[in-house]
């Protein structure tokens, strides 16, 4: 019996072997493959770009970092203030009056009346309160504005004790004279911030009665600098007190 039904014609040479199949059959799973490829490829770089710009909030919310943990901002500065006298002071004489340093907290440079270059700490704050504070109202007639243009800060409380000075010399004798001048005999720090610093600082006179005055220093960008009050007079709120109760005692004589 004759089969009369037309034979189908082979697929082509070039149609055969494509994963199997035709050739479109082998274009479509290669496109697949290469769409698979790609998108592992995004997942790979989101994730890499996420851990290198830190963690990503969640819930809706910022996320969080740590201030100051940041290596750019530098290390945190000091803002414990002294608890007790610091130890390795050395006492110096100017004017008749015992001024402290110590290595590292300053003052770095002394120059006749001038003594600058103090830490930016609560102990260079203190150093500089207590140098500062005698020195600038002790320097010699032909000291005085350049002690002013160094240890003070720029403001009216400088240009009106600059105003008093000029006219109050104290001659060839100085500041001290035949006087015995009033010595430091303690302290306690009222507020302190890496800019800012007030300290009560105790004076004890040559009769032995003592004087407190709070004292008061600014950071300047690269020192402290002392502030006068604003009519130039050198503490605020000065008054006697009967004994160093609530003060720490720190003297050099």
């Amino acid at each position: 019996m004759t089969n009369n039904e037309p034979s189908r014609p082979e697929p082509a040479p070039a149609d055969r072997d494509w994963f199997g199949g035709r050739r479109w059959t082998g274009i479509a799973a290669i496109g697949f493959l290469i769409l698979v490829v790609l998108c592992v490829a995004v997942v790979l770089i989101v994730n890499h770009g996420n851990k290198k710009n830190g963690p990503v909030a969640t819930g809706g919310g910022p996320a969080t970092t740590t201030i100051g943990s940041s290596s750019s901002s530098g290390p945190a500065l000091p803002t414990t203030v002294p608890s007790a006298a610091p130890a390795g002071v050395t006492w110096s004489i100017y004017q008749t009056v015992a001024l402290p340093s110590l290595p590292g907290a300053g003052p770095s440079k002394v120059t006749g009346a001038i003594a600058t270059g103090y830490a930016h700490t609560p102990l260079g704050a203190l150093l500089a309160a207590t140098n500062e504070g005698f020195r600038y109202g002790l320097a010699p007639d032909a000291e005085f504005r350049r002690a002013a243009d160094a240890m003070l800060i720029p403001g009216p409380g400088k240009e009106a004790w600059l105003k008093t000075r000029a006219t109050h010399l104290y001659g060839a004798g100085g500041a001290a004279g035949n006087d015995v001048l009033s010595q430091i005999a303690g302290f306690q720090f009222v507020s302190y911030t890496p800019s800012d610093a007030v300290i009560q600082v105790v004076n004890r006179n040559s009769d032995g009665t003592l004087q407190v005055g709070a004292d008061h220093v600014s950071w300047d960008g690269s020192d402290w600098r002392f502030v006068p009050a604003s009519d130039g007079g050198q503490a605020a709120n000065l008054q006697q007190v009967d004994s160093l109760a609530g003060f720490i005692e720190w003297r050099g004589v």
